[in-house]
């Protein structure tokens, strides 16, 4: 993506600029929260972004992939190609749960199970949905106990933990059909 067409899609607010086909969000500090490779966009699914995000995915329409915010630092490059696609997987899934997300993504009609099935095509990864599934539904499901009134409580809202509960079969669904 050129960088006219990527002005044009930030909003023009001066919370936004483009400094080496990175793009930076005023948030405290500049943080980085699109990165422009060759032929796609990397765009940092960060939680303590949910504002800007939320503003700015309806608006891409070139092809961008979610990726976790560790991998803006340079550091990181260390990883292998598996451990970064597991990061990335389990960044996205958790995120899902959150209820920023979970409600933000419902509104922008943003499908994020379609693309993650998309992510793990490219990267043939899929296999690896399972395991940070797992992780995350344990999570999700998990329930605690209050001793002082005697009540069991959930983490998570009711909305979500359904959601969760058919969501592997969605993500098998959505493999099928892409």
């Amino acid at each position: 993506m050129n960088l006219e067409k990527m002005t044009t899609i930030l909003p023009n607010n001066g919370k936004w600029i483009i400094k080496n086909e990175v793009v930076y969000v005023r948030y405290m500090a500049w943080i980085p929260i699109i990165n422009m490779k060759g032929d796609y966009l990397e765009v940092y699914f960060d939680t303590k972004l949910h504002r800007y995000l939320l503003q700015i995915l309806p608006k891409l329409k070139e092809e961008f992939y979610l990726v976790s915010p560790i991998f803006s630092n340079p550091k990181n490059k260390y990883l292998s190609d598996e451990e970064r696609h597991k990061v990335n997987i389990l960044n996205l899934i958790s995120n899902y749960s959150n209820p920023i997300f979970f409600e933000g993504l419902k509104k922008i009609d943003f499908d994020l199970i379609t693309h993650l099935v998309l992510y793990c095509k490219k990267y043939d990864s899929m296999l690896l949905i399972k395991e940070a599934f797992d992780h995350v539904n344990k999570s999700v499901q998990g329930k605690d106990w209050d001793y002082f009134s005697n009540k069991q409580f959930f983490t998570y809202t009711e909305e979500i933990r359904e959601e969760f509960n058919g969501l592997y079969r969605q993500i098998k669904l959505a493999e099928l059909l892409n």
